[in-house]
């Protein structure tokens, strides 16, 4: 197994930790979700003006950086206003760019909320964003993730989107926690659907606590996580495990140093 995580998981960590921590605790790869408060990644030094150097830094270390996880939404996201095509078509293209800098080659995009779209409709639309993104991948080797999450939780959605797409630059990130937790789905289902355009995962753990969702742990929780795993590995995936813990958007879950080296721990295990 490869293993990586998410910088969503040590959203105070510089460069310099992130590449430090990564080393120490037995990972191969990060995944760049923000770095120390900011997800408009682009738009910092270390990722522009600094890029390059930034790159050899995780080449020195020899450290990959699989994927560039945006915050861009085919539809309106769950917070904040959609922003026009346009737009987010330019900023595919920045992550494209750093894709090239930094020999990576997925950009994780979210489907978000359809509202009371129509689901041919929605389905319609979002083939045609992810054809556009899909070419401006493709002229920097990269590669659109279309991730299992809010309204596409339901992995039989991302499989019609899947089927009817012409751009061969499109493929799926699968994350663990949203097709179980809200579409009730088995994670041989949700392989079976879109096992073959899978690319990249996310790992979490959570329970319910009888209201809410908690994270927690890897295996600490209610997740299937060991079965995720072995439907990955049965059907031959050979991608990434990237661990996403989202201490960003929690700042009262444990501390990176904490979480990151038991997820290597139980991965192992």
């Amino acid at each position: 197994m490869k293993l990586a995580f998410s910088t969503l998981g040590c959203p105070d960590w510089n460069i310099e930790t992130i590449i430090t921590k990564a080393t120490e605790y037995g990972y191969e790869a990060v995944e760049i979700r923000g770095l120390q408060g900011t997800f408009d990644i682009h738009t910092l030094p270390e990722f522009s003006s600094q890029a390059k150097n930034t790159a050899q830094k995780f080449k020195d270390a020899n450290l990959k950086i699989p994927s560039f996880s945006t915050s861009i939404c085919l539809f309106t996201p769950f917070f904040g206003l959609k922003k026009p095509l346009t737009k987010n078509l330019e900023e595919i293209e920045r992550y494209a760019e750093l894709c090239h800098v930094f020999d990576s080659q997925y950009i994780r995009v979210f489907g978000g909320r359809i509202g009371t779209q129509k689901r041919s409709e929605a389905v319609a639309e979002a083939v045609s964003i992810l054809n556009k993104m899909g070419q401006i991948a493709s002229r920097y080797n990269a590669m659109i993730l279309l991730e299992t999450h809010d309204d596409w939780a339901e992995s039989v959605h991302i499989k019609t989107v899947m089927e009817e797409l012409d751009s061969e630059e499109v493929g799926v990130l699968w994350d663990i926690h949203h097709p179980v937790v809200f579409a009730k789905e088995d994670p041989v289902e949700t392989w079976n659907n879109v096992g073959k355009w899978v690319k990249h995962t996310h790992l979490k753990d959570s329970f319910f606590d009888g209201e809410n969702h908690l994270m927690c742990l890897v295996g600490e929780g209610d997740l299937p996580v060991k079965q995720f795993c072995d439907v990955l590995q049965s059907g031959g995936y050979s991608g990434y495990y990237s661990f996403e813990w989202p201490k960003k958007r929690y700042p009262k879950l444990q501390n990176p140093e904490v979480a990151f080296p038991r997820f290597v721990q139980y991965m192992e295990e």
